[in-house]
Protein backbone atom coordinates (compact mmCIF):
# COMPACT_ATOMS: atom_id res chain seq x y z
CA UNK A 1 0.00 0.00 0.00
CA UNK A 2 3.04 2.05 0.76
CA UNK A 3 4.06 2.15 -3.02
CA UNK A 4 0.03 2.60 -4.30
CA UNK A 5 -0.06 5.52 -1.98
CA UNK A 6 2.91 6.84 -3.06
CA UNK A 7 2.18 6.76 -6.37
CA UNK A 8 -1.14 8.48 -5.85
CA UNK A 9 0.52 11.78 -3.81
CA UNK A 10 3.27 12.08 -6.64
CA UNK A 11 0.50 11.90 -9.28
CA UNK A 12 -1.14 14.49 -8.10
CA UNK A 13 1.47 16.93 -6.92
CA UNK A 14 2.70 16.65 -10.53
CA UNK A 15 -0.79 17.95 -11.96
CA UNK A 16 -0.62 20.71 -9.32
CA UNK A 17 2.90 21.63 -10.24
CA UNK A 18 2.34 20.92 -13.68
CA UNK A 19 -1.34 22.25 -13.81
CA UNK A 20 -0.97 26.11 -15.05
CA UNK A 21 1.15 25.22 -18.08
CA UNK A 22 -1.93 22.65 -19.42
CA UNK A 23 -3.68 23.48 -22.13
CA UNK A 24 -7.35 22.40 -22.25
CA UNK A 25 -6.79 19.39 -23.98
CA UNK A 26 -4.36 18.33 -21.46
CA UNK A 27 -6.76 18.90 -18.87
CA UNK A 28 -9.47 17.10 -20.17
CA UNK A 29 -7.07 14.03 -20.81
CA UNK A 30 -5.44 14.95 -17.49
CA UNK A 31 -9.27 14.70 -15.38
CA UNK A 32 -11.03 12.16 -18.03
CA UNK A 33 -8.34 9.08 -18.58
CA UNK A 34 -5.72 9.70 -15.98
CA UNK A 35 -7.44 10.68 -12.48
CA UNK A 36 -10.70 8.65 -13.35
CA UNK A 37 -8.68 5.88 -14.63
CA UNK A 38 -6.65 5.52 -11.32
CA UNK A 39 -9.95 6.43 -9.49
CA UNK A 40 -12.01 3.46 -11.66
CA UNK A 41 -8.93 0.95 -10.95
CA UNK A 42 -8.49 1.53 -6.87
CA UNK A 43 -12.65 1.44 -7.11
CA UNK A 44 -12.53 -1.89 -8.71
CA UNK A 45 -11.32 -3.96 -6.28
CA UNK A 46 -13.83 -2.85 -3.49
CA UNK A 47 -16.52 -2.75 -5.63
CA UNK A 48 -16.27 -6.55 -6.60
CA UNK A 49 -15.10 -7.60 -3.08
CA UNK A 50 -18.62 -6.39 -1.66
CA UNK A 51 -20.30 -8.32 -3.64
CA UNK A 52 -18.61 -11.47 -2.74
CA UNK A 53 -19.80 -13.51 0.42
CA UNK A 54 -16.78 -13.36 3.27
CA UNK A 55 -15.85 -17.14 3.06
CA UNK A 56 -15.26 -16.88 -0.80
CA UNK A 57 -13.47 -13.21 -0.27
CA UNK A 58 -10.00 -15.50 1.01
CA UNK A 59 -10.52 -17.49 -2.62
CA UNK A 60 -11.04 -14.95 -4.67
CA UNK A 61 -8.28 -13.43 -6.68
CA UNK A 62 -7.36 -10.09 -7.18
CA UNK A 63 -5.80 -8.40 -9.91
CA UNK A 64 -3.14 -7.13 -7.82
CA UNK A 65 -1.93 -8.51 -4.67
CA UNK A 66 -2.14 -6.72 -1.51
CA UNK A 67 0.69 -7.15 1.41
CA UNK A 68 -1.23 -6.89 4.73
CA UNK A 69 0.30 -4.66 7.30
CA UNK A 70 -1.30 -5.77 10.78
CA UNK A 71 -2.31 -1.78 10.64
CA UNK A 72 -4.80 -2.61 8.29
CA UNK A 73 -5.72 -5.97 8.59
CA UNK A 74 -7.39 -6.54 5.03
CA UNK A 75 -6.76 -5.46 1.50
CA UNK A 76 -10.53 -4.19 1.07
CA UNK A 77 -9.01 -1.54 4.15
CA UNK A 78 -5.93 -0.93 2.20
CA UNK A 79 -7.96 -0.08 -1.55
CA UNK A 80 -10.42 1.84 0.74
CA UNK A 81 -7.34 4.36 1.92
CA UNK A 82 -6.37 4.88 -1.28
CA UNK A 83 -9.19 5.75 -3.27
CA UNK A 84 -9.60 8.21 -0.17
CA UNK A 85 -6.25 9.89 -1.40
CA UNK A 86 -7.89 9.99 -5.08
CA UNK A 87 -10.58 11.88 -3.32
CA UNK A 88 -8.08 14.16 -1.49
CA UNK A 89 -5.59 14.23 -4.36
CA UNK A 90 -8.91 15.70 -6.59
CA UNK A 91 -9.65 18.33 -4.13
CA UNK A 92 -6.50 19.94 -4.34
CA UNK A 93 -6.74 19.96 -8.08
CA UNK A 94 -9.52 21.23 -7.73
CA UNK A 95 -9.46 24.11 -5.09
CA UNK A 96 -5.94 25.31 -7.50
CA UNK A 97 -7.80 24.83 -10.75
CA UNK A 98 -11.35 25.03 -10.34
CA UNK A 99 -12.00 28.34 -12.25
CA UNK A 100 -9.37 27.25 -15.07
CA UNK A 101 -11.28 24.68 -15.76
CA UNK A 102 -14.47 26.16 -15.67
CA UNK A 103 -13.42 28.67 -18.58
CA UNK A 104 -13.14 25.26 -20.47
CA UNK A 105 -17.38 25.15 -20.53
CA UNK A 106 -17.61 28.91 -21.77
CA UNK A 107 -16.33 30.56 -24.97
CA UNK A 108 -16.28 34.20 -23.50
CA UNK A 109 -19.53 35.49 -24.97
CA UNK A 110 -20.91 34.39 -21.92
CA UNK A 111 -22.59 31.18 -23.72
CA UNK A 112 -21.85 27.53 -23.67
CA UNK A 113 -19.53 26.33 -26.45
CA UNK A 114 -21.16 24.26 -28.70
CA UNK A 115 -19.57 21.17 -30.47
CA UNK A 116 -20.31 18.26 -32.36
CA UNK A 117 -21.52 17.27 -28.87
CA UNK A 118 -23.15 20.42 -27.21
CA UNK A 119 -21.68 19.65 -23.57
CA UNK A 120 -17.94 20.72 -22.60
CA UNK A 121 -15.80 17.68 -21.36
CA UNK A 122 -16.16 19.63 -17.58
CA UNK A 123 -19.58 19.70 -17.32
CA UNK A 124 -19.56 15.73 -17.74
CA UNK A 125 -16.50 15.68 -15.55
CA UNK A 126 -17.78 18.10 -13.21
CA UNK A 127 -20.82 15.24 -12.82
CA UNK A 128 -18.39 12.17 -12.44
CA UNK A 129 -16.86 14.08 -9.79
CA UNK A 130 -19.85 14.81 -8.07
CA UNK A 131 -21.16 11.11 -8.61
CA UNK A 132 -17.93 10.20 -6.63
CA UNK A 133 -17.89 11.99 -4.25
CA UNK A 134 -21.85 11.46 -2.73
CA UNK A 135 -20.68 7.41 -3.39
CA UNK A 136 -17.51 7.76 -1.07
CA UNK A 137 -19.70 10.30 1.60
CA UNK A 138 -22.64 7.51 1.50
CA UNK A 139 -20.52 4.38 1.54
CA UNK A 140 -21.62 1.79 4.01
CA UNK A 141 -19.54 0.37 6.59
CA UNK A 142 -17.64 0.88 9.94
CA UNK A 143 -14.93 2.45 10.91
CA UNK A 144 -12.65 0.95 8.35
CA UNK A 145 -14.97 3.40 5.54
CA UNK A 146 -14.89 6.37 7.58
CA UNK A 147 -11.45 7.72 5.90
CA UNK A 148 -13.29 7.32 2.42
CA UNK A 149 -16.24 9.10 3.91
CA UNK A 150 -15.02 11.97 5.30
CA UNK A 151 -13.13 12.38 1.71
CA UNK A 152 -16.48 12.35 -0.20
CA UNK A 153 -17.63 14.24 2.45
CA UNK A 154 -14.81 17.42 1.92
CA UNK A 155 -15.24 16.84 -2.13
CA UNK A 156 -18.64 17.80 -1.85
CA UNK A 157 -18.62 20.75 0.39
CA UNK A 158 -15.42 21.46 -1.97
CA UNK A 159 -18.14 21.47 -5.04
CA UNK A 160 -20.65 23.83 -3.15
CA UNK A 161 -18.34 26.32 -2.10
Amino acid sequence: PEVRNCSVNTLFSCIVGRGPTFTESQWESCICKTVFGVYDAVTSDTENSEEVPNEEKSKKKSRYQVSVHHSRDSADKQWLATQALVLRGLCRVLRNFFSSLLQTTDDGTGSVREGQDDTPWFDKAWSRILGFAYEASTHVGGRDTLELRNAGVELLVLCNQ
